[in-house]
This record gives structure tokens, C-alpha cells and sequence, in this order.
């Protein structure tokens, strides 16, 4: 029982096969990325305190926040214009100017950070100590925001592998190599700042790598910045929201709370946000893809292609979800230890909020490669005021609980706006009657699965038997119902077909 969406002609397997090809693959450097971070902070949170954990957290928020104003937005400008354009000089001056522009914008920004380190440190966040730590990320602000220039342009051509290999393996298992070297040495948290910055090097130098591989030096004539910026710029303040939503909880939790509770809170919050794993690794080339369809007058094709990879989305990522909800003291305690689970609340808010955002399929992407991006700014305003309203108000009176619910509800407001765009400009919707078909049979799956493993397994093996379980069963029982695409199918046959060609 295919999708049937009137907005939907021709033919959409090759663009669908693009998608799952880049997720396939993505998909071992994106778990390589996730599991590393997530190694890093364990690594950090098993051999110090909550509260000097939590110092390199609130230090690790400031250096992604400068880094994502010294970025200017071009991060998502380039992935649009070059995947527009085929000539390699267009490609080259793209590549020029985004390259001069965020090179000067995050050496200024570093600097800044620099000099107002002590203030920052005494007057915010009431920790002196911390004084020498922002002023060793404060050195890496051009190393992230160059390093991740680099992943972009291999997503811009499309080129997933130098993509996974720069920003999703390279770069975390490096700094996790750092992080573990620091701490045997004994350096403290001030070993643990430099570790990042060490990462971000290697980051660097690999980006710089491919960019002279493929363009060699960049140093185009001519170089357009206008239409660049006019389309980036936008998204600069877009992303500057998007970090707020990300970020700031942390950072008020520091103002407002002790160090302790930004490590609590540091420990529940990358477990909540394990449920982007999917639509991360699926985003890889669907932004590309979009922009490439509407370049291609080929907009009627998206709703459908749309849908079928919100579904994708959610089927990978619906018994996580559930079990993340129904056992969070056992991903706390197991991952980073008894002492972090009283965090196991907030995990659960986090959770679910973040599974709304991922619910709604890749909307923010699509808004933005569709051209959208003022109204994606406006959302993402919209999104960041709520946060920050209900972070303040309610952090002092329900702690690290209140920052979790600031997150999830300005998540859901901020998703939902960026979702109605979409379906009243484009008729691009996740819900559609497959989706919710699909879901209605995964649902009674997952239960059953942990109701009759966890009589068996205990702990962590009783997450992994039930995760693996479930989506086992429900994956024979969505290609016995027939809700898949003829679409979906005949990609399914391909892989099948090379599969026994090679063995």
C-alpha cells in the first residue's frame, strides 16, 4: 500500500538510492563519531568529579558556541551551492570564498574569547579556575571552524567517505586518543582542553587535505561573496539559535547551579541525544539531494522521498527511544556511573523531546536546501527565546529537570513551525498513512520484545537483546504487510542482488 501524494511524479529510486547509499556509507563513521564522544565524556566523567567534569563541559559549550558564530553559516551555504554547480572553477570559488571568510571571522572570534576568558570564568560562571581552560579552547576555535569547513565541502560533492573520514572518524577518535593520553599523564583538566584542541588539528589538517587534493590551493579570481553570505548570513543567526537550543541549558546551569550538576546534566544529555544516530547518518546526502531535486525543477518528487526517509528515520530509532524512557537509571549507571544517576529524569525529558524533533523527519534540512532559510531563522528565534525564557525561569525553582523541559518543549514548538512550512508550501509531511501504520505495528513489537527478554537479560545486555530483537521481528513483519514502496523494494532487491553477485 504505496504512499499515493499528488504532488509526487516520476521517478524517485534513484534519489532514494543516492540516500541510502550515503547512509550505508555514513553509517560506520557516524557510530564511529557517536561512540567515540560519547567515550570521551565517559573517559572525563569516570576519572574526575562531577564537578570538573562538569568545568570541561561548560568550557566545551563556549567553544562550539564561538565556533558556531565564527563559521558565519557557511557550513550549510557551501553543502548548497556546491552541490549546484558541475564546473570545477564555479565549485573552486565557492570553495575560495568560504574558505577567506570564515579563516578571518574565527581567528577574530578566538581572539575575543581569549581576552574576556577571566570574565567570563569570574563574573558568569563564578569558577576562577576555569580561566585557564577557555583560554586553551579559545586556540582552537579556527582549528574547529576550518576542520568542519572541510567536512562540508566533501558533503557539498557529495563525497561521503572524505566527508565520515575528516569530521565523523578521524577527528573523534583522535581526540579521544588525546583525552585518554592526557588523563594516563596526568595533566588534569587543562590536559583535557589541549586534547580538543588536538582533535580539531587533525581535523584541520585532514579538511586542508582533500580541499588541495580536489581544488589545490584556494585562491579563485573572481571570487562571489554576495550571493554566499546573502544565503549564509541568514543562517549564521539560524545556527546561533540552534546552539541555544543545543547549549545554553548548560551554560545557565553553570550560572545558575554548581559545577556538579552541569556534570549530572553532561552525563544525561548526549545519552537523550542518541536518538539522532538515524537521522544523522540519513541527513549525509538527503540535504544534497533536496537542493539537487529543486535545482532540477524536480520539487514534486520530495514529499514522497520525504516520508519514506522519516520512516527509515523512526524505525531505527523507536526501540532506543523506548527503552532510553523505560530503563534511563540503566544507560546512567552502566555508561557513567552510579553517582550520575540522579540525572535519570532529565534523561527521560530529553529523550522524548528530542524524539519529536527526529519524529518530524529531516524538516530543518529540507527548509534550507528548499531556500527557506529566513523563515528557518525566524523558527529557530522563535525556538531559542522559549528556551532561554523557561531555562531562566525554571532552572533556580526544579534544577537540572527544568533546563531538560526548557529543551524538549522549545523543541517541539520550534519543529513543529519548521514542519508546517513545509507541509503548507511543499505538502512535505512525515505523517503520512503508511508512516502511521508502520508505527502501529512496531509499537505492541517493542513491548513484547521487553517483556519477554527482561526476564532473561539484565542491565545492558537486557537494552541490546531488545533492541536487536524487536527490530529484527518488525522488519519481517513491515516487508510481509506490504506498506513498502515498490520504490523501497526494488532498492532492497539491488542491495540483495550485489550482495550475492560479490559472494
Amino acid at each position: 500500500m504505496p504512499d499515493k501524494l499528488d504532488a509526487t511524479v516520476g521517478s524517485i529510486r534513484a534519489p532514494l538510492r543516492d540516500i541510502l547509499t550515503g547512509a550505508v556509507v555514513s553509517f560506520l563513521g557516524i557510530i564511529i563519531m557517536r561512540l567515540a564522544g560519547l567515550s570521551e565524556k565517559v573517559l572525563i566523567a569516570r576519572f574526575f568529579d562531577p564537578s570538573r567534569y562538569g568545568q570541561v563541559i561548560l568550557a566545551i559549550s563556549l567553544l562550539s558556541m564561538v565556533t558556531v558564530v565564527g563559521s558565519l553559516g557557511l557550513r550549510t551555504g557551501v553543502v548548497r551551492y556546491l552541490s549546484r554547480h558541475d564546473n570545477n572553477s564555479d565549485q573552486l570559488r565557492v570553495v575560495t570564498a568560504s574558505v577567506r571568510l570564515t579563516g578571518v571571522a574565527s581567528a577574530v572570534f578566538a581572539v575575543l574569547l581569549f581576552l574576556f576568558s577571566d570574565v567570563l570564568a569570574m563574573r558568569i560562571f563564578n569558577d576562577p579556575q576555569m580561566a585557564p581552560l577557555l583560554k586553551i579552547v579559545a586556540v582552537g576555535v579556527p582549528l574547529a571552524v576550518l576542520g568542519q569547513l572541510g567536512a562540508s565541502i566533501a558533503r557539498g560533492m557529495k563525497d561521503a567517505r572524505s566527508k565520515n573520514l575528516i569530521e565523523n572518524i578521524s577527528f573523534p577518535v583522535s581526540r579521544v586518543l588525546f583525552i585518554g593520553g592526557a588523563i594516563v599523564l596526568g595533566f588534569g583538566t587543562i590536559g583535557i582542553g589541549w586534547a580538543y584542541v588536538g582533535g580539531y588539528a587533525f581535523m584541520t589538517l585532514l579538511g586542508a587535505s582533500y580541499v588541495y587534493l580536489v581544488f589545490g590551493i584556494p585562491n579563485a579570481p573572481d571570487v562571489e561573496y554576495r550571493n554566499l553570505l546573502r544565503f549564509s548570513v541568514p543562517l549564521l543567526f539560524a545556527n546561533s539559535m540552534s546552539f541555544i537550543n543545543s547549549s545554553l541549558d548548560t551554560i545557565l546551569i553553570g550560572a545558575f547551579l554548581t559545577s556538579d550538576q552541569v556534570g549530572i546534566y553532561g552525563a544525561a544529555y548526549p545519552l537523550g541525544r542518541l536518538v539522532f544516530i538515524a537521522p544523522t547518518i540519513m541527513g549525509v546526502i538527503f540535504t544534497p539531494v533536496i537542493s539537487d531535486l529543486q535545482a532540477s525543477d524536480k520539487v514534486q518528487e520530495i514529499p514522497k522521498i520525504y516520508a519514506i526517509v522519516a520512516r527509515w528515520i523512526v524505525i531505527l530509532t523507536l526501540p532506543g527511544l523506548i527503552l532510553l524512557v523505560i530503563e534511563p537509571e540503566i544507560f546512567l549507571r552502566f555508561i557513567f556511573g552510579t553517582e550520575y544517576s540522579t540525572g535519570s529524569t532529565a534523561l527521560v525529558i530529553l529523550a522524548l523531546g528530542f524524539f519529536f524533533h527526529v519524529g518530524l523527519g529531516i524538516n530543518g534540512g529540507t527548509l534550507k536546501m528548499l531556500g527557506q532559510s529566513d523563515f528557518f531563522l525566524l523558527s529557530t528565534v522563535v525556538n531559542a527565546v522559549i528556551n532561554v525564557g523557561l531555562n531562566i525561569w525554571l532552572i533556580p525553582r526544579i534544577g537540572i529537570v527544568g533546563a531538560a523541559v526548557a529543551t524538549a518543549v522549545s523543541y517541539a514548538i520550534g519543529n513543529s513551525l519548521v514542519s508546517i512550512q513545509l507541509y503548507r508550501d511543499y505538502r512535505i509531511t512525515p505523517l503520512t498513512i503508511d508512516n502511521l501504520l508502520t508505527y502501529f505495528i512496531y509499537l505492541p513489537i517493542i513491548g513484547i520484545s521487553y517483556t519477554a527478554l527482561s526476564s532473561v537479560f539484565g542491565g545492558f545486555g537486557l537494552i541490546l537483546s531488545v533492541y536487536l530483537l524487536a527490530l529484527l521481528v518488525f522488519l519481517i513483519a513491515y516487508f510481509v504487510s506490504g506498506i513498502p514502496s515498490v520504490e523501497e523494494r526494488q532498492i532492497i532487491d539491488e542491495y540483495r542482488s550485489q550482495l550475492f553477485d560479490d559472494y
